[in-house]
């Protein structure tokens, strides 16, 4: 059972542009048994994905209806609180897929990774009086909040280990530890942080630098 999971993935992972693509008698004859995939998400992730009132919404939401449509078979969500939450559940085998993560090497001991379908740039928020962050090595003995984790947090201690990380649990506990002055800056995906700037009129905040690294998502 677990095999043709794994070559489920694989399907979804190659076949999204595929309407009425076909699956492998293995896989078909698992979602049979299965009847349907039960997913994790992070629950507060805006505009990639987030749970309202227990609906997957977001683009990474619109995007595995999709995939449900093309393997004719419902994916449900799990609710979780946190990502932290959701990486625990995967891993306890609560829920068979993880919707949207980054491939990193602590992850792959419990996760199979499809090809990537996302990709985005990390940034890092500041208060607006702070000067354009135009090399990492300007920032190496600052502290930077990071949601705990997330994988970039993971990637990027091991490229710029001098970096001083404060794991928070949510995106406003990282706004707010910049604005109050405990920490120099957010670090979240460039489409997050312009999304929760715009959404929440933060004018003492700003998007103030990015990493010059591309960040893959897959199921």
């Amino acid at each position: 059972m677990r095999k043709a999971l794994f070559c489920l993935i694989a399907f979804l992972g190659l076949h999204v542009n595929l309407y009425g693509a076909l699956l492998s008698y293995e896989e078909r004859d698992y979602l049979d048994k299965k009847r349907e995939i039960t997913m994790c998400i992070d629950p507060n992730w805006l505009p990639f994905e987030q749970n309202k009132n227990n609906e997957h919404i977001g683009i990474v939401g619109d995007y595995m209806r999709h995939l449900s449509s093309l393997i004719k078979t419902p994916i449900v969500l799990v609710p979780t609180h946190s990502w932290e939450q959701s990486l625990e559940f995967a891993k306890q085998r609560r829920c068979d897929i993880i919707s949207s993560a980054v491939e990193t090497p602590g992850r792959k001991t419990f996760l199979s990774f499809t090809k990537p379908s996302l990709q985005y740039s990390v940034a890092i928020a500041t208060t607006s009086d702070k000067s354009f962050i135009d090399s990492m090595d300007t920032i190496a003995d600052k502290k930077l909040a990071i949601i705990k984790g997330y994988a970039f947090g993971e990637l990027l201690q091991s490229r710029y280990p001098h970096l001083q990380f404060t794991e928070v649990a949510t995106l406003d506990e990282g706004f707010s530890l910049v604005r109050k002055g405990l920490v120099f800056g957010y670090i979240d995906p460039l489409p997050v942080l312009a999304y929760a700037i715009q959404k929440n009129a933060f004018e003492s905040l700003k998007i103030n630098g990015k990493f010059d690294e591309k960040w893959h998502l897959s199921i």
